[in-house]
């Protein structure tokens, strides 16, 4: 994963954690059920790692350049 896909992935997940902990609070409370709570906000964590933890070509967008190695005479 490369540093600007990183920085985007960072929206994404704080995004999808955030509006599924609102979504899990209010149902849960509206229903007074704190189990119904955690189960929505697990959706919402699971669903995170789904995204998150494949290699998904589309975190390589801007590969990093890696600087030559140094010969050993340039090492000296």
């Amino acid at each position: 994963m490369d540093i600007a896909s990183y920085f985007e992935w960072t929206i994404v997940r704080n995004s999808l954690i955030s509006w599924r902990m609102v979504a899990g609070f209010v149902i849960g409370y509206v229903n007074q059920d704190l189990l119904l709570t955690i189960i929505i906000f697990g959706i919402g964590v699971a669903l995170s790692l789904l995204v998150a933890l494949p290699p998904w070509p589309f975190y390589n967008r801007h590969p990093l350049k890696w600087l030559p190695m140094l010969s050993e005479e340039q090492k000296m």
